[in-house]
Formats: C-alpha cells, structure tokens, sequence
C-alpha cells in the first residue's frame, strides 16, 4: 500500500526541484558567457602575442585554383578569363613585411620611434615578384618589372614599352629613371629622402593649407594608435566568438561580427581620430561610414575564420562567398591573410641610385606658376 506524499514534503521538493532547475539553467548560461570570454580572451591574446614580436610578414591571397577562378570571372554574365590570367589569380599574393630596427617589439613604444625599422611589400605571381618596394637603413627601394608582370598574367610583354620609354625619357630630369623602365632595382637615398620631404611640404604650404606642416609624426603616430584601438573595441563588442577545434596544433576559431552593431560605433570613433587630421576628413569619413550602415541590414553579418598556432595568430580567412547574393557559386572563395615571421629585410644588391638634384628647380617652377596663378586671381 502506497503512503500518500505529505504537503509540506511536496512543497520542498518541488521547491528543491526548481532550484536544481533553475540553478543548471544559470549554470549554462553562465558557461556559455564564461566560454564566450574565454574564446575572445584567447583570439585577443594570440593576436597581441604577433604584434610583440620583432617582426611580421602579412601575405594577402585568394585560396582558389585556377579552374575555380575561371568559373568565377563567368558570374553576372563577365567573359572568361585565360588560363595564364586565372592561374595568375590563383598563385598571386601581395605580401608585407616589418622589422623594427633595433629588435623591440612591433607595439612598443620604442617602435613607433624607431627610424631603423625596416619594411617591404609588393606583388607576388608564382615565383616571380615583379613589384617591390623596400625601406631599408632609411633608403628607400623599388623595383617595377612592367614586361614581367603582362608575362606571368599571360599577356603580351611587348606592351610595357610605353612604359619603358616614358621613364627614359624622365631620366633626362631624374637619372636612373630609364634602370627603373628596365626593370632594375633603384634607390633614393637617405638623403634625397630628406630632401624630397621638405620640398613636398613646401609645396603643400603653398596649397595654402599648411595641411604637410600641421600633420607632423606626433600626430600620425597619435592617429595609428587611436584608430587601432578604436577599431579592435568595435569588433570586441559586436562580435561572437567560437572555438571551433583543435587539428595538427592549430585551433581554429570562428568570429561573427554584427556589422551594422560595428559601423554605428566605430564611425564616430573613426571620426573623432581623423579629427587630429586637418581639412574635416574625420567628417566625411564618418559620413561616408554613416550613409554605408544605413544600406546595411540590422541583421547583417560577417563571419571570420581564425586559426591559432603556438598561441600565435597565423591565418584569418573571409569566404568572399557570402557577399555574393544571387552570384554565389558552389564552393568557398576565400580571402586569406597568413601572418607569419619575416626573412631578414635587406638591401637589394646592384641598385641604381636615382639623382633627385633637378627636382628643387622642377619644384620651384611649379611653385612660382601656382604664385603666379593666385597673383593672377587675385
């Protein structure tokens, strides 16, 4: 025979009951926040683990195979591209390197004052680089291989002899000009550097709006680091975070960005920053972002993949697929940036030095017609 449950030990136990239920509940949520902070935690700290390194090297590519790049240039009714142009596509990347000078890290405070520090980009196709520049030991170096470029993309080279011909004939004004037609490393020396920046801020003065003078390196310095933060704290705070797993010592981490939630708090960031810049640029930057968030649905998002390796950002991938509307296609077009540490940056061997001693009289001829315009005007 059962015995009949008493009330007041009915009571306790629901009431028992609906604390477990309640307490579990919270202990989710509470797992899932804690999850949440711990994931971006994480992004947050491999990220700050490359900017404390000496050096970085950013390569920007589509990972995409060439067949895939054909089907592509098809969409929305386009030709297709050859196969020299799509392979071309496949194998290109431009590339980023930075070296501080004396060995501090990339965001110490020494760095951003380090006149030694060493940087390098330019365009890569397959093996062949044929544009380079680099700022080395404060010399400035180029290199632009026009008849290179059209081969590798599957075009005729005999099309870069315009090219070639117009900077043979500059190099009457400024000599070395005709190696940089040929394809050749050149160098602008320290000194011409120097020279060519007080000539380019003389005749912005002239412009009238001192704009060259009143945006001096405190300012600019000041600016990158404002526009760093501010642009990191939009996407902190309008961004979900997951940890998507572990393979072969990489975690790969999935960020999904609100992108109507980014652009109404970055914009009036973006403008208070610019605002260090003369000439309203903040405002019309801001205004721009404004008049873009208004096209942009509430719901919008942006989804990110962000892969870790040895506590150290080394890749970040944005499949382009998902802007493409109608015109998807069936298969991932990524858009990846891989970070990785840098070779050494150095001089490129058998540069020609570019003679700039003609261009203090080029620049006072400009500037005497500008006087001569504003005398006129007036």
């Amino acid at each position: 025979m059962q015995h009949p449950i008493h009330p007041a030990v009915r009571r306790r136990t629901v009431r028992m009951a609906t604390v477990l239920v309640v307490g579990a509940a919270l202990a989710v949520g509470a797992c899932g926040t804690v999850s949440r902070l711990t994931t971006g935690r994480a992004i947050s700290q491999s990220i700050s683990r490359v900017a404390g390194q000496p050096g970085m090297s950013l390569r920007l590519s589509l990972g995409i195979t060439a067949n895939q790049a054909q089907q592509l240039s098809t969409k929305g009714g386009g030709a297709p591209i050859s196969s020299a142009e799509a392979q071309a596509l496949a194998t290109g990347s431009i590339f980023f390197s930075e070296q501080t000078g004396h060995g501090e890290p990339l965001n110490s405070r020494q760095a951003s004052t380090d006149t030694d520090t060493a940087v390098d980009f330019g365009l890569q196709i397959g093996n062949d680089i044929p544009i380079e520049v680099r700022y080395v030991q404060q010399s400035l170096y180029a290199r632009v291989d026009v008849a290179q470029l059209l081969t590798v993309s599957g075009q005729d080279p005999s099309k870069a002899a315009p090219f070639s011909s117009g900077l043979e004939k500059a190099d009457t004004y400024v000599p070395g000009l005709g190696a940089l037609g040929q394809g050749k490393w050149v160098e602008v020396p320290q000194s011409a550097l120097k020279s060519l920046s007080g000539l380019l801020n003389q005749y912005a003065s002239s412009l009238g709006d001192g704009t060259a003078n009143q945006a001096n390196q405190t300012q600019i310095r000041s600016l990158v680091t404002s526009l760093r933060k501010d642009f990191v704290s939009s996407i902190k705070n309008n961004a979900d975070y997951r940890n998507l797993g572990t393979q072969n010592g990489q975690t790969e981490y999935g960020v999904t960005l609100n992108v109507h939630g980014f652009l109404n708090q970055f914009g009036p960031a973006l403008q208070k920053d610019l605002d260090l810049i003369p000439g309203g640029l903040g405002t019309k930057a801001s205004g721009s972002l404004k008049q873009a968030e208004t096209k942009v649905p509430a719901n919008q998002t942006v989804t990110l993949h962000l892969f870790v390796q040895d506590n150290k950002l080394n890749e970040v991938d944005v499949d382009l697929n998902q802007f493409a509307g109608k015109n998807k296609v069936p298969f991932p077009v990524p858009l990846k940036l891989n970070i990785s540490t840098p070779q050494p940056i150095t001089v490129p061997a058998g540069a020609t030095p570019l003679d700039l001693s003609k261009l203090p009289q080029l620049f006072t001829g400009m500037l005497g017609g500008l006087g001569q315009s504003s005398h006129v005007g007036a």
